[in-house]
């Protein structure tokens, strides 16, 4: 029935972010986020279906006043100049790939690492193509229900990256204040039939930094069989 496979749907895609979560530690998360701050200038590969994760980021990354494009990777003269516009170690190459991988994203990731160019990536398992070259990967589980790809642990991952970095990029707190009221905006999921509130607590949650007198805590609350709220809040002490 229709009520049937909307659980299952639902299921399927807390059990997906769920997954991705437990996969990328704060460690991986910290790193990604490293690779950011050290770009003078950061490229976004992607292709197809792709592209909206990658649209995504590019918002977010731009949002916390990074210097970022997405490649036309069929502009093949336009996106050879961006790249060569820096010395390659000035730069970094976000690519994001899931099956079916893209053969234009795998070639400008293999360039990328072939002239020096330091390499992040977002894919779905660590023996991707894009996921060999790169110095960074985080993986994010898409497969839905065996039929689809979906990206909603991927964007929410980019929701949390962008969080950490304004908590640890050193920003004045007002500015940091304005990018976490913008970054926390789209943490929320609601699946809609049941929707659960949770009071933050530092000692209670997995993920909490301390930065300049505020403190934030993310709370990723899930629960299996049950429908699906992530809340967001900080305070200042």
């Amino acid at each position: 029935s229709a009520q049937d496979l909307y659980q299952r749907v639902c299921r399927a895609e807390r059990e997906a972010l769920q997954s991705t979560l437990d996969g990328n530690s704060v460690e991986l998360l910290l790193a990604f986020t490293q690779a950011l701050r050290r770009a003078r200038r950061i490229f976004i590969a992607a292709h197809d279906f792709s592209r909206f994760p990658a649209g995504y980021l590019e918002h977010r990354l731009l949002s916390l006043e990074l210097d970022c494009c997405i490649l036309d990777l069929q502009a093949r003269q336009d996106m050879f100049r961006r790249l060569s516009a820096q010395p390659p170690q000035d730069g970094l190459l976000i690519a994001i790939t899931v099956p079916p991988y893209g053969n234009d994203t795998i070639a400008l990731t293999r360039y990328c690492a072939s002239i020096g160019m330091p390499v992040a990536a977002l894919t779905d398992r660590p023996d991707s193509p894009v996921a060999r070259c790169a110095q960074t990967t985080l993986l994010c589980h898409v497969e839905l229900m065996g039929m689809t790809n979906s990206f909603t642990s991927m964007v929410g991952l980019v929701d949390t990256l962008a969080m950490l970095y304004t908590f640890t990029s050193g920003a004045p707190p007002r500015r940091r204040r304005s990018a976490v009221t913008h970054c926390t905006e789209s943490l929320t999921v609601v699946f809609p039939t049941q929707t659960l509130q949770y009071e933050f607590n530092p000692a209670q949650n997995p993920l909490f930094l301390w930065q300049e007198g505020i403190f934030l805590s993310i709370c990723l609350a899930i629960r299996r069989e049950k429908q699906l709220q992530l809340t967001k809040a900080f305070a200042i002490i």
